[in-house]
């Protein structure tokens, strides 16, 4: 009996010292909790870009890279150039890439850009049905574009379908008809077998497969789509036929509020070495040729970018 009484007495004991223990934690010493480590919020960049890139894919890939390393959240609208320009003009985004050389140069001309870099090119190419009925396959550019006219005026079977939307593709197809010496208004003007699409280059190509039609095409978005149509490539050579693609950020003189610092940033990485090997090996493994070729570097002054600033120096804004 007494030894229960003890072993009672020792348990109300132990109990009654826990429970002063704890009374001590709580009030004079009470448990931390971890402090998170705060985080720079991310910053966000407006893009604006041509069909082409985004159609392909290659700015999916380069994406979420860039992000993760400047702390950036990339938010990208596609349009005909001629529409990206635009954008940039009203100062909605802070840079662009986009491909159509003489209207960039006045973009920064009339004070809207700075800083353009080169970034990559590929080629246009003139594509059509396998059964080629104007018989094409093999011309200049230029002889291909005067007889594609010319048959399609007696031949229901002979169609050109054109981007029509006012894009760096729709400028370059306006080039080639004026180096085949003939007005572009009088083109578009001289019957049915010249169709307008009015859309980006991926509907552009839908849209002159299902009418078996010819059109011209950036090499990228034309391998991208090659497994949903029948076109194939008929016209693949001539100097004309060269795209280069340009990056350029809004000027912050013009726009005071646009991100200048996150824009150069993005030149700066598209014109990284990592950068430029990713595009280098874009559509390689699925295409057996790369979609893109990069363009950073001194070998650009080959390729419409005569100054060093556009082939390798860092984009950089230094106000005043």
């Amino acid at each position: 009996m007494e030894r229960r009484k003890i072993l009672a007495l020792i348990a109300i004991v132990a109990i009654a010292t826990m429970v002063m223990l704890a009374g001590c934690i709580n009030e004079e010493t009470p448990v931390s909790t971890p402090t998170p480590t705060p985080t720079a919020p991310k910053q966000t960049l407006m893009l604006a870009t041509t069909t082409s890139l985004y159609d392909t894919g290659l700015l999916d890939e380069l994406k979420p890279i860039f992000e993760e390393q400047y702390n950036a959240e990339l938010r990208i609208v596609y349009a005909g150039t001629g529409k990206a320009l635009e954008f940039g003009q009203r100062g909605d985004v802070d840079v662009l890439t986009i491909h159509d050389r003489v209207r960039e140069d006045q973009f920064i001309a009339d004070g809207y850009g700075i800083n353009r870099r080169c970034i990559a090119y590929n080629y246009f190419l003139i594509v059509g049905p396998e059964s080629d009925p104007a018989g094409v396959k093999g011309m200049t550019p230029e002889d291909a574009f005067s007889t594609i006219m010319e048959k399609g005026k007696e031949n229901a079977e002979v169609t050109f379908v054109s981007r029509g939307d006012n894009s760096g593709t729709h400028a370059k197809e306006k080039a080639v008809w004026a180096s085949a010496g003939l007005d572009y208004e009088e083109v578009r003007n001289s019957g049915e077998w010249y169709v307008e699409a009015g859309s980006g280059m991926g509907p552009t190509l839908v849209m002159a497969n299902e009418k078996s039609a010819y059109t011209l095409a950036d090499v990228g978005t034309f391998l991208a789509f090659k497994g949903d149509i029948e076109l194939v490539p008929l016209v693949e050579e001539g100097d004309i036929l060269l795209n280069v693609y340009g990056a350029i950020a809004i000027n912050p003189e013009t726009h005071p509020y646009t991100n200048i610092t996150m824009a150069d940033n993005f030149i700066n990485f598209l014109m990284s070495e990592e950068a430029q090997q990713i595009i280098a090996e874009y559509g390689v493994e699925e295409h057996g040729r790369p979609l893109f070729y990069p363009l950073a570097g001194g070998k650009c002054k080959d390729f419409g970018c005569p100054t060093w600033e556009e082939c390798a120096t860092p984009a950089t804004y230094e106000e005043g």
